[in-house]
């Protein structure tokens, strides 16, 4: 796991509503546009995510996680 990439996308999540907008929209084509390298466990805890629950669901489950 690249705690490190991550990390920085969270903090791009938190931090840049368009951001948030595109994962939104397409998660996998937002963090590709990054050029943010995930692992395959990473890729799939991507998929998984509920990407319509509010900011604040959203951010409590994924500080949970990390």
């Amino acid at each position: 796991m690249n705690r490190a990439a991550v990390e920085q996308l969270l903090d791009r999540w938190i931090n840049d509503p368009a951001f948030r907008q595109e994962l939104r929209a397409d998660p996998e084509a937002a963090v590709r546009r990054t050029g943010t390298g995930l692992d395959d466990t990473e890729w799939a805890a991507l998929r998984q995510v509920d990407w319509s629950l509010p900011d604040e669901e959203l951010q409590s489950r994924v500080s949970k996680a990390v």
